[in-house]
């Protein structure tokens, strides 16, 4: 980039050199002309009024004619016959006689670096003859090919110089902005947690910085995102896991019959599927938004398999519901919402005293699934802070658990376009609510 810069300049500056010096030199050529010509109309001003007589008898007086002018001048008498000429060239007399006749004031190029002008010389009478005076080029041909080389030289070393600030102009400009892009780089790889925290953009670097900010906020959210998702996959594949090392173990501690094996084979496929359709949840929210447009259930016979599962899994309260009339349709499908039931479905049955159920309530557009029990609630403090990563109530006392099956249950509900909250109160409530089909 800094090189194209340079070169934009110096390309950009060249360009303009060279037209404002072709303009110069035009200027200077066409001043030069003038020059030229004013000086051969002055010699024939000269050598004319050096001149006597009429006709056949023209002749030339002795004046204060200079010999720069004698030395440059031809006179013609009126029928053409030379009666001064200088010392010059045959074929630079050929055109000067060829200008004899001339009847209005002439100038032509010989093309041997001289310029002739003739003159023609009237009295009352009529025409007498012809002046014609020359002036040689080579002065003013040196002087311009002086000035365009003079010219040419300074834009060369304008352009060097134009190129040598550029380039160290742009060096400093840039210089910022590769320093922030390593800190940048080294942040997101050993501090992910830096900003650059410039404020609000008001230049191009304050922009960058702003920019960058962003990204490495974006960067260590999906960090975090992956970090959590391992966390919740470990969380919900621990429990299946243990059960299904927990059977292996009863059956190879003695003797089974067939009966019995089969019990353990039907099992372990169980958790197997479990594990399954644990993974397969986790895995869809990790690479997408769920939409109700394209994923939709039944929330009765969704809600009625996940509570089967929290029967089968708690050795606590059973869990009571009663399927609404008609089933209503849910905007997500069956094994996210199962999913996102379980963690809230297994808290009521294990805090649960002697009593734990779950509701349907349609409406507004969207189905909340309402989960009750007699055990101990969470205070106002614990209902903003429970679904956080780690955080468990304080109803949770030295019971295992990791605290991570509220959060997993928001997290399904929110890429399933809603949410999940805790109501603090005396008695447990959890209210999850998706969006209807």
């Amino acid at each position: 980039m800094r090189r194209r810069l340079v070169l934009i300049a110096a390309a950009a500056v060249t360009t303009a050199l060279l037209v404002l010096t072709l303009g110069l030199f035009f200027v200077l050529s066409h001043r030069l002309e003038r020059d030229s010509d004013t000086v051969l109309k002055s010699r024939a001003e000269a050598t004319l009024s050096t001149l006597s007589g009429s006709g056949r008898n023209l002749r030339v007086t002795d004046g204060p004619v200079d010999e720069a002018v004698d030395n440059s001048a031809w006179v013609f008498d009126a029928t053409g016959k030379e009666i001064v000429a200088p010392r010059a060239s045959a074929r630079l007399r050929r055109t000067a006689r060829s200008l004899a006749r001339i009847d209005r004031p002439t100038y032509l190029d010989t093309g041997k670096q001289v310029r002739l002008f003739a003159l023609p010389a009237r009295d009352g009478a009529g025409r007498l003859g012809t002046v014609v005076v020359s002036v040689s080029q080579v002065p003013y041909e040196h002087t311009e090919r002086i000035a365009l080389i003079a010219a040419l030289l300074l834009d060369v070393i304008v352009v060097c110089l134009v190129a040598i600030l550029t380039h160290r102009v742009v060096t400093a400009a840039l210089r910022p902005v590769a320093v922030m892009t390593g800190q940048a780089l080294d942040w997101s790889e050993h501090e992910i947690g830096r900003r650059f925290a410039m404020g609000t953009p008001r230049d191009e670097l304050t922009k960058l910085a702003h920019s960058l900010d962003v990204l490495l906020g974006r960067l260590e959210a999906n960090l975090r995102h992956e970090r959590r998702l391992s966390s919740e996959i470990a969380h919900e594949l621990k429990t299946p896991l243990a059960r299904l090392r927990g059977e292996a173990e009863l059956a190879l501690r003695r003797q089974r019959s067939g009966v019995e094996l089969r019990e353990v084979l039907n099992t372990v496929v169980f958790e197997t599927d479990q594990l399954t359709r644990t993974v397969d949840a986790l895995l869809a929210v990790s690479q997408r938004d769920i939409d109700p447009t394209e994923h939709a259930c039944y929330a009765g016979a969704a809600t009625a398999a996940a509570v089967a599962d929290a029967n089968n899994r708690t050795a606590g309260v059973r869990v009571d519901f009663n399927p609404p009339h008609p089933d209503v349709r849910v905007g997500c499908d069956i094994v996210t919402l199962r999913q996102a039931l379980a963690p809230l479905l297994d808290n009521a049955a294990k805090y649960g005293v002697r009593r734990a159920t779950i509701e349907i309530i349609a409406s507004d557009g969207a189905v909340r699934f309402i989960v009750r029990d007699d055990g101990p609630g969470v205070s106002a403090a614990e209902a903003r802070t429970i679904f956080d990563p780690g955080v468990r109530g304080s109803a949770a006392g030295s019971s295992s658990g990791s605290g991570l099956g509220l959060t997993l249950s928001r997290r399904l509900a929110i890429a399933a376009g809603g949410d999940v909250t805790a109501q603090p109160g005396e008695f447990g409530m959890f209210e999850l609510r998706l969006p209807s089909a």
